[in-house]
Order: C-alpha cells, then structure tokens, then sequence
C-alpha cells in the first residue's frame, strides 16, 4: 500500500514522530508533502500561553540540547520524494500524490482542509487528539485538559468535508497527569502513540485486510466542538491545575489521599 504523509514541519514535537512514522512503515510512506502556514502568530501566541513558564523551558532545553532535523533534510538523506507547498489542494499536490501511485493520504497536524477534489481521488485518514467525537476543532488536548477529562483520545478517522466528523476507525488513549504542566507530557505522549494508531488504520483502508477489520465502536452522540482557546480559558486551565496541586499537598501533608480511588 503506497501512502502519503501530509504534515507540517515542526521539528520539537511532529516532526519525531513523523520520522519514527516513517521508519516504522518503511516502504509504505512513499512521499511526504509539507503544507506551510501552520504557525499563525494567535495559535503561536495560545500555545505559548497554555505551556506557561515550564512547558517554554522544557521546550527551550529541546532546542538547545536535542538535535533537530527538518522535514526536508530527513527526506533528502532518506530518499523519499518531499513537496513543500502553501495549498495543500493545489494541482502540484495531485501530480505529486500520482506520480506516487498513492493509495491512500493521512493527515497529521495539517492546518488546511483537504477538499473533494483530492478526496474523490485518494481514500483519506487524519489523526485528531480527542476522543471524537468530543473535542472537535482546534487546541483539542487543551480543551480536554481544561474540562478536567483524566484521559485524553487519539483518533483516526476517516477524512470528510465536514471538519473531524468521519468514521472513526482506530482509537487510542493517553493518561493524564494532572497538575500544572500537564499539557506538554499528554502532547508528547499522544505523539508517541501515534505511529501505532496509524498502522492499525491503515488496515482499514487496504483492501486485503478491510474485511476482517475491527472498528471502535460508534458513538451516537452529538460531541463537541472548540476554537483557539481565550486568555481567560488559559487562565482558568492553569488557576484549576494550580489547585489540584494544592489539594494533592494538603492531602499528603494529612495523610490521605487526594483522589477518589478510581
């Protein structure tokens, strides 16, 4: 089965992932297309908001100490056919996924929408961290942690025109940890469940295994959908993480137990 990656270059979080992706489907990822304009300044801006002081020097430590590869420099040393482009509908786009002989697309961290022209042609798949249909939308691990939720989804799904609404078909979880500085570990740790959960679905779209495929099963309900979260939506993530802290203290200080046991 011949698949192309669509993604975006960032190299602290994605882009490891994207690589053990494409290490662990050798063969498999035929081509990778690079879709800029992913880093608005209000999403940058959030972002730096929600990691606060730590989260920003746990990042800064990555830079500095870890090393880093762009998307472009790993396919160049790898031999595997990479595109850069500003549309990620455009007919560059097309040609490139063809000359590719491309089964299939998955999506992962892609800013813009796929639309119907590529869908018509290429069965299609995305990665969204939340267990959909809750949490639709943008900053899904933040809204998640925001309300509180002890678990975070990642689900692969099938991609239609409608944003994070198609079937489904592999499902995975990742554990909270709470406290202040619990959304760059859950990050991370969606990150690295992620190359599984893309091999499993792909087994969904392959014909040889479609038929004895298992899917999650469905949910009925309406879900929910959030945007770019607000300064007092940061706030209030951070003021509630701040307090379980407290509250874990004040419990051990007593001797007991924070939790409810569950």
């Amino acid at each position: 089965m011949n698949v192309v990656l669509f993604t975006v270059d960032e190299p602290l979080l994605n882009n490891p992932c994207v690589f053990r992706l494409c290490e662990e489907l050798q063969g498999t990822i035929r081509g990778i297309v690079d879709c800029k304009g992913f880093h608005s300044r209000r999403r940058s801006i959030a972002t730096a908001l929600i990691l606060g002081p730590s989260g920003l020097a746990r990042l800064a430590w990555r830079r500095v100490f870890r090393p880093q590869q762009s998307l472009s420099d790993h396919c160049r040393q790898n031999d595997l056919p990479y595109l850069q482009t500003d549309d990620i509908n455009s007919q560059a786009v097309l040609d490139f996924c063809d000359t590719l002989e491309a089964d299939a697309i998955v999506s992962l961290v892609l800013a813009q929408k796929i639309k119907k022209e590529l869908l018509a042609r290429f069965p299609a798949i995305n990665v969204h961290f939340a267990d959909l249909p809750n949490y639709r939308g943008i900053f899904p691990v933040f809204w998640a942690l925001h309300e509180g939720e002890k678990r975070v989804g990642i689900s692969a799904h099938e991609i239609i025109q409608q944003f994070d609404k198609g079937k489904v078909i592999a499902r995975d979880y990742v554990e909270v940890k709470r406290g202040t500085g619990s959304f760059l570990p859950t990050m991370d740790s969606c990150f690295e469940r992620t190359p599984a959960l893309i091999a499993k679905a792909l087994g969904f779209l392959d014909p040889a295994t479609r038929d004895d495929y298992a899917l999650p099963e469905g949910r009925e309900e309406d879900g929910s959908y959030h945007s770019i979260p607000g300064l007092g939506d940061i706030l209030r993530y951070h003021l509630n993480s701040d307090s379980e802290i407290d509250c874990a203290g004040s419990a051990a200080e007593l001797g007991g137990d924070s939790g409810s046991g569950n």
